[in-house]
């Protein structure tokens, strides 16, 4: 294990200068404050959280700043679709947007949360300091009960696990695998490191990323997680994410950001020094946020997103119960995991009265749609993955 630890920390510090040059661009934004987190919905809707309760949206090319529901920190954001979304903070802040306002919950823990993660609408993760874990399941926060030492940094689903990662100085611990059992959370396995897991993703059973600091950037290939070799040095990482196995970027101090393609990490060019806090993709556009209210982006010709070819992706979409009156389930079957699905309900005139984007949809899943304020009649329903569209036939039946 030592052994291990002096060669991460070598690879770590040795890596050549070689740099790529990117064509980032700077995007004006209403606020200076420090902007921690961003998630993007469907469509070209946009949303960031900051320093001092900022939220941020944009949508068709216009800015806003919603009114602030808190004063303090936000270090985190999740939107579910366009009209949901959560976002937590310094002291145990959580505020919740239902498509007009957002509205602070009453909060059940006053240590700063750093995190939050929703694998569907009804059910979502956010976590903090002194090993804070909160449960969302249904419409109701709930916290986890654990024996864990240190702060988490971040918390994600992939299916029914959760997967957690942190760090605390003189603390053995970096990555944590657990499951829900009769007791809460029950730990699967442990990934032990003198270091601090500031983010992670996990894209299928046996591929997933994990980026913090000093200069860590790891993979897990199934089994373990492992150092990634790249030719380049880099500093500590904030923030990654992926849109599928091929398309990837990570972020942090100093404006470093490092795009995965082909199989490898390379370091580009960005257009500032500021410390890069978040970062989210968008079909072909990817951002970046800072502080001091930098927002930097980056379009990729359509041709340069690698995608799955659509024969590899799900071949059904299962609706039930057909007639439906309240609630609809909507599977799909297929691959384990498939980075965006957009589901869609339309009428025979194709006017669509619900949309809903789900990140990391896995084979199997099964999540629930809300069809009460829909009329009697015939509808379709369609899920679009990769630009594969899916379609079935839904009767509305109150």
């Amino acid at each position: 294990m030592k052994r291990y630890l002096i060669l991460l920390f070598i690879y770590s510090g040795l890596f050549g200068n070689g740099m790529v040059n990117a064509q980032w661009k700077t995007e004006k934004v209403p606020t200076r404050n420090n902007l921690n987190a961003v998630s993007v919905t469907s469509g070209t809707n946009l949303w960031i959280a900051g320093n001092k309760g900022t939220i941020l949206s944009k949508s068709n090319g216009t800015w806003t700043e919603f009114q602030k529901t808190t004063a303090e920190d936000l270090r985190s954001i999740f939107m579910t679709s366009e009209t949901n979304g959560w976002a937590v903070g310094d002291n145990g802040t959580i505020i919740h947007y239902d498509g007009k306002t957002w509205k602070a919950i009453t909060p059940l823990t006053d240590h700063d949360l750093s995190s939050v993660f929703f694998k569907d609408q009804d059910n979502g993760i956010a976590v903090g300091d002194n090993g804070t874990i909160l449960i969302f399941h249904k419409g109701t926060w709930s916290a986890m009960n654990n024996d864990i030492r240190g702060d988490l940094f971040a918390g994600i689903y992939f299916k029914d696990d959760v997967w957690l990662g942190g760090g605390l100085e003189c603390v053995n611990f970096a990555i944590k695998r657990m499951s829900f059992s009769n007791k809460g959370l029950a730990p699967v396995s442990n990934f032990d490191l003198y270091a601090s897991i500031n983010s992670i993703c996990i894209l299928s059973p046996d591929n997933g990323w994990a980026a913090g600091s000093p200069g860590v950037l790891l993979h897990f290939d199934g089994n373990q997680w492992e150092q990634a070799l790249t030719d380049e040095k880099f500093s500590s990482l904030r923030s990654l994410c992926f849109s599928d196995e091929n398309t990837g970027i990570s972020v942090g101090y100093g404006g470093t950001i490092l795009c995965y393609s082909d199989k490898k990490w390379t370091k580009e060019k960005s257009n500032t020094t500021r410390t890069l806090n978040g970062t989210a993709i968008k079909e072909n556009i990817f951002y970046a946020v800072g502080d001091s209210g930098t927002v930097i982006t980056k379009t990729l010709p359509k041709k340069d997103i690698d995608t799955k070819n659509s024969e590899q992706l799900a071949d059904n979409i299962e609706v039930y119960p057909n007639p439906c009156d309240d609630i609809l389930k909507v599977k799909i079957s297929g691959e384990d995991v498939y980075p965006k699905v957009t589901i869609s309900v339309t009428n025979s005139n194709g006017q669509i009265f619900l949309k809903n984007e789900i990140l990391n949809w896995y084979g199997d899943q099964e999540i629930s749609v809300a069809t009460s304020s829909l009329k009697n009649g015939l509808y379709s329903i369609q899920a679009d993955i990769g630009g594969k569209i899916l379609k079935n036939k839904l009767i509305i039946l109150h």
